[in-house]
Formats: structure tokens, sequence, C-alpha cells
């Protein structure tokens, strides 16, 4: 049975990792990465450290592997949907939208860093949430 809040947390990590890292950039990000990586207590996070999970356990348990196998999916899903943020969507430069069209991109951080923001609020002390 696959256990959804721990895939959620792998999903949302990763995603945070991707999004802060690769979209901000810049001290404030890693000071809400490293708020965020406080409240999500117990997820792998990194792909690689999933990975070690895998090599280094007991090789022979299968239950081992497909739990972590299905976090390093998890990961990668969310790293993914971190980077059709991040560049909203496009794969290359395309001419420049109508003044009047609805840009989602700006909707959908807001979305994220609302999600990131409840996370850390209710899962740490209420002083690390002011770093997010």
């Amino acid at each position: 049975m696959v256990d959804t809040d721990t895939m959620m947390n792998e999903m949302g990590g990763a995603f945070m990792v991707c999004w802060l890292a690769g979209g901000v950039g810049s001290l404030e990000g890693a000071l809400v990465l490293a708020a965020a990586w406080m409240a999500i207590g117990g997820a792998h996070i990194l792909p690689a450290i999933t990975w070690g999970h895998i090599m280094t356990g007991d090789l022979a348990d299968q239950d081992s592997w497909m739990d972590n196998g299905s976090r390093l999916v998890a990961q990668v899903i969310g790293a993914v949907l971190a980077v059709v943020m991040i560049t909203e969507g496009e794969s290359s430069a395309v001419a420049a939208p109508d003044m009047w069209a609805f840009d989602m991109w700006p909707a959908l951080g807001m979305i994220a860093g609302g999600a990131l923001l409840w996370t850390v609020y209710s899962r740490c002390d209420a002083w690390v949430t002011a770093f997010v």
C-alpha cells in the first residue's frame, strides 16, 4: 500500500528544492528552503539521498525497493512541476502575450508559496514561519 502522506512530502519537498534553488537563487530562497526542510521532517527531499537509501539498504527487501522507488518517482514529478512553473510552461522564447491575457504563472506561484507557508506554519514553531 502506498503511503500518500509520504509521497506528498517527497513531491512537495522536491518541488520546493527545485523551485527555490532554481527559481529564486538568493539568500532569501535559502532561508525559506531551510525553514521548509525543518517542516518536512523525515522526507528524503533530494533524489541522491533516496538513491543512497536504495543502494545501502537491504537489497533483498522488496518492500524497501518499492517504497524508495516510489519516493524517487514522486521527487521527479515534484521537480518537473517546479521546472514547468519556473519556465512558465515555455520551452522557447515566444511573442509577448496580449495585454489583457490572463497570466496564470504568478497565480500558481502564489498558490505554491501559500502551500509552503502553511506547511511550515503548521509543523514548526512560530519563529520559523518568519523566514518564509
